[in-house]
């Protein structure tokens, strides 16, 4: 809920008569606004300037108090009373500007890093371009791994690129902001803009907004909350994310192979408590249900997008989901953007990759090469991340439904 309101004092001026009309200025006061803190805490300058990264002008408005801010914010402050909003008039609109005027897209694919997900994120551009059937062009650039990345990155220069998408790991990110590749505008569908040090203005983050579904998550719980790892990159960061958001969260971590995990699951920190999955799809099912095997009463099973599959309900039993919620991030999808990702072997539905892949090609046709091209997506954009509206699902026995 805004906090901010906009209060606003209207002057009404009266005819003198019905039918005539009146030359004479009225005497009452022009419209004016005010702003309305319903905080209770003061607003420092660092608050202010995340308000202000954030997109939330009204909130920097009402928040703004002339002895906390730096004279950077008090050129700010009057030029949004002026009214001129400048970029922040459209929260999706782009910073970085294309020096030439190129309808090709270059497409960086590190196979042994991202391994099968290079076929997701092909097949998923070669859907969205039958199905948009715009003039962009994708030429795909296959490498080893990401330490190869630096001699891909001077090719596309070379090429002449103003554009690419790049599935690549945080190991990368620091190759492609280097200053030689301002001229590229980089869209990384794998990274949260979380993860980076800092904004560049031809940098866009499409990953999945993890640290949001774990707030979501944890606004379900009561209690004790405990927090699964299986050891992987992904898993280790969602614990980490948990703990942040929840200090006296217990964590665990569970690589082993063994299918009894009676030993690791009865310990106390688990016992009544509502218990974060980071793990794999397969390991997920096989802790819930020894959950229930081995009587470990938890409150709620919590997973996030990695566990958004069909696949759950033939590896589950319905009384293992029956506490268990599930943390999406993506929106309603075109029907025929879904049939051509089918017909290519991606279930755009589900694959928390092909999604952002597919924001990728179309935030990189609609808002650069041809902006009168239609969006097949709903999501904006603020600084330099994709703003996805997180979800929660329960698992029923009539599929995945949306908890309110």
């Amino acid at each position: 809920m805004r906090k901010s309101l906009r209060a606003f004092l209207l002057s009404i001026s009266c005819c003198a008569s019905l039918f005539g009309a009146a030359n004479k200025l009225s005497d009452i006061e022009p419209a004016r606004e005010f702003y309305v803190d319903l905080e209770p805490k003061a607003c420092d300058t660092k608050c202010l300037l995340t308000l202000l990264k954030k997109g939330q002008i009204f909130s920097f408005l009402s928040r703004f108090r002339e002895n906390l801010a730096n004279d950077e914010l008090s050129m700010k402050y009057r030029d949004f009373l002026a009214g001129n909003f400048g970029s922040f008039a459209s929260s999706s609109a782009p910073s970085f500007v294309p020096t030439g005027n190129t309808t090709k897209i270059a497409v960086l694919i590190p196979q042994k890093t991202i391994k099968s997900y290079s076929v997701i994120v092909s097949n998923s551009i070669i859907a969205y371009s039958a199905a948009a059937k715009n003039k962009a062009l994708a030429q795909f650039f296959l490498f080893d791994d990401e330490s190869n990345i630096g001699s891909v990155l001077e090719n596309v220069l070379a090429q002449g690129f103003n554009y690419a998408i790049a599935p690549i790991t945080d190991a990368a990110l620091e190759q492609i902001a280097d200053e030689r590749y301002k001229g590229i505008f980089f869209y990384v569908p794998t990274l949260h803009a979380s993860l980076a040090r800092y904004e560049q203005p031809n940098i866009l983050f499409g990953g999945v907004d993890y640290d949001g579904q774990i707030r979501s998550l944890s606004q379900k719980t009561d209690g004790k909350i405990a927090s699964i790892s299986d050891g992987s990159r992904l898993g280790s960061m969602l614990n980490r994310q948990v703990a942040l958001q929840n200090p006296d969260a217990f964590l665990s971590v569970i690589e082993t192979k063994n299918v009894d995990l009676r030993g690791e699951l009865r310990r106390s920190g688990f016992m009544g408590a509502s218990v974060f999955l980071n793990t794999t799809l397969l390991k997920t099912s096989l802790i819930s249900s020894q959950f229930r095997v081995y009587d470990v009463n938890v409150k709620k099973v919590l997973c996030t997008q990695i566990c958004y599959d069909p696949a759950l309900f033939s590896l589950t039993q319905p009384s293992d989901r029956v506490n268990m919620l599930i943390a999406i991030s993506f929106s309603d999808i075109d029907e025929n953007l879904l049939a051509n990702a089918k017909l290519l072997g991606v279930d755009l539905k589900y694959d928390r990759v092909a999604y952002p892949v597919m924001f990728g090609m179309d935030y990189i046709i609609t808002n650069f090469i041809d902006k009168n091209a239609h969006s097949f997506f709903m999501e904006s954009v603020s600084g330099s991340q994709v703003q996805y509206k997180t979800q929660i699902l329960q698992p029923t026995k009539s599929g995945f439904e949306i908890v309110e």
